[in-house]
Formats: C-alpha cells, structure tokens, sequence
C-alpha cells in the first residue's frame, strides 16, 4: 500500500514537473518578442472571407483607431495580402474607411484551426491549434491588447502569459448546452454522427468528452477582460460557461449602403420588368401580324379556290350545251331521216 501510494506520489510529481516546464517553456516563447505600449493586436485568421465576421473586425479597427488615435493596430492574418491591400479591401467590399492603414502579421499554421483538418475530435484539434497559432502570432508581435474577433477561446491564457490583456467578440460559443443535449437524446446531426448517436456507449463517451471540453472552454474564457457577443442567445451560452457577463454588440449593418443598393436594385428591377413588357408587346405585335398573314395567304387562296370552281363550272356549262345542240343536232337528222321514209313510202 505505501509502495503503491509512494508510485502515485511520483508519478503525480513528475506530471506536475512536465506541467511547469512546459509552462515556463511556453511564457518563454511568447514573451520573446517585446510588449508593445498603447497597441492592439486583432487576431482574425482568416481576412478574406467577406462575411459578418470580417466586417466586425473592420469595424472593430475602425473604432479603435477613432478612439485611439494613438494606438498601434496590427492585424494576425494567414492570407498573403499586406496592410495597405487589406484597408483597401475593407473600403471596397464593406464601406469602411480606416483612418490609416494597418499593420500585418503573417501567420503560416492557420491550416491548424480549419474544422477539415480534423475529422475526429474537431473541437479539440480546433482548441490545440488555435494555441499553437496564438503562440505562433504573439511571438512576432506581443501587443497590449490581444482582440480576439472570431472566438478561439483556447488562445487566451497564452495571450494572459504574454502579457496582453484580452478582449473577446463571441459569434458563436465553440460548445454549447444545445450541443451537450443533442447527444445526451441521441439525436443524429451535424455535431452527432449516425454511429456515435445509435451507440449507448459511444455516446455517453462523448457526452463526458463535451463536458470536460466546456470546463476547460469556459476556463479560457475567464482569462478575457471584456467580452461582447453579438445576440442574446450567445450571451445567454456564455455568460454560462464563462462565469462572465457579456455585452451584447449587434453587428454591424452599413444602414446607408444597403438603402443605395435597393434603391439602385428597385431601379434595375423597374428597368427589367418595363423591357420584360416591351418584349412581350413586341412579341404580341409579331403574333398578331402573323396571323394577319396568314389570314390574308387564307384568303386568297379561298378566292382562287372560288374562281377555280366557277371556272370549272362555265367548262362543264360549256360541255353540257355542246352536247345539248350536238343531240337537238341528232334528232333533227333522225327526223329528217324518218320524213324521207315516209314520202319513200307514200
């Protein structure tokens, strides 16, 4: 018995042990590069989606540099574009005019938190490569403020060890209490496979395997010092397992825009519905003379028709009064003939 207990005590030691160094290891790494004052780092892996997402994060650093003019804004991204290329993305694509251009910090591993890299235990390849990547970012540039604009949670205790306060825009929680029920009733959908969901064992295997991923979730979570979240749904998820009480910022909607562009598309609309009825008068007016064409081409050939037959008629009329005076003809001979017997006769 105390040998056993000596083995755990050991084995628990050493455990402890790998854990320190790998945390001095890890506080190492990212703090090799200097802490920059009065500066912002955004880390969006992902610019060039042209979705919500990338609006928020231009309008984010919008505010920020409007606020804080001052501020150095830096942006983490893994597309080769440069600082100068991407404002002026965010002009074009989505009405946001920066006050200058920004800074960019190339990230190489950004394949590490795609969902496709992983085709089992996603959330976790997810969680460890959203690390890796933070680690990877915040060792090129360690900025007073780490914002987070697209929910990797698992990036900020490394970015607390850096030393950058944190600040989270939440679109969508990583795991919810949805998710944990959907496989504690077995159902079969997009976070549930068919052979997980039919399998009392393999699901109660990944209901524990949620559970412990939503404590350690909502761990991260707590390093952030501000959080916002774009709906009260999200709020209502995050606020749970983060322990946290999120500001709900919806996002943005350029107003201004999107009356030009319906103005602009009710104009096309009117345009094409006004050539679609011209087409079809035209189309009516081509029928209709058509028609007339053909009533004409009918026309004529029914008054042929008729001059035909009446034609035929005055020949068969023609006919039948020759054969009328041929006969008046014969009987006049015939009765000629029967005279002159008669007077042969007398």
């Amino acid at each position: 018995m105390v040998a056993a207990l000596g083995s755990v005590a050991l084995a628990a030691h050493w455990l402890v042990s790998a854990v320190l160094i790998l945390l001095g290891l890890t506080t190492t790494y990212v703090r090799r590069a200097k802490l920059k004052p009065h500066s912002v780092g955004f880390f969006h892996p992902h610019t060039s989606d042209g979705g919500g997402g990338e609006r928020v994060l231009w309008c984010a650093v919008r505010e920020v540099q409007t606020l804080r003019p001052d501020a150095e804004v830096v942006v983490y991204t893994g597309d080769d574009l440069t600082g100068a290329e991407l404002t002026r993305r965010a002009a074009l694509r989505f009405g946001v005019t920066l006050a200058r251009p920004i800074d960019v910090v190339k990230l190489r591993r950004r394949r590490l938190v795609e969902p496709d890299a992983y085709p089992a235990l996603t959330l976790v390849g997810q969680a460890v490569g959203a690390c890796v990547l933070a680690a990877e970012a915040l060792s090129m540039y360690r900025p007073a403020v780490f914002f987070d604009t697209v929910g990797h949670a698992f990036a900020y205790p490394l970015a607390r060890l850096a030393g950058s306060r944190v600040v989270a825009y939440v679109h969508y929680p990583t795991v919810s209490s949805d998710m944990i029920a959907r496989v504690r009733r077995g159902a079969e959908t997009y976070n549930n496979r068919p052979a997980v969901a039919r399998s009392g064992a393999l699901s109660l295997a990944k209901l524990w395997y949620y559970r412990a991923f939503a404590l350690a979730y909502g761990a991260c979570g707590r390093c952030a010092s501000a959080v916002a979240v774009n709906s009260s749904w999200t709020k209502a998820h995050v606020d749970a397992l983060w322990g946290t009480s999120a500001d709900i910022v919806y996002p943005p909607c350029d107003v201004d825009f999107d009356v030009d562009a319906k103005k602009k598309n009710d104009a096309t609309k009117t345009r094409d519905a006004a050539a679609k009825e011209a087409a079809r008068a035209n189309d009516r007016a081509k029928a209709a003379t058509a028609d007339a064409l053909a009533a004409k081409a009918a026309a004529k050939e029914e008054t042929a028709a008729a001059k035909r037959e009446i034609a035929d008629a005055k020949k068969n009329a023609a006919r039948s009064a020759k054969a009328s005076a041929a006969a008046a003809a014969a009987a006049a001979a015939a009765e000629k003939r029967a005279c002159a017997a008669e007077r042969e006769m007398a």
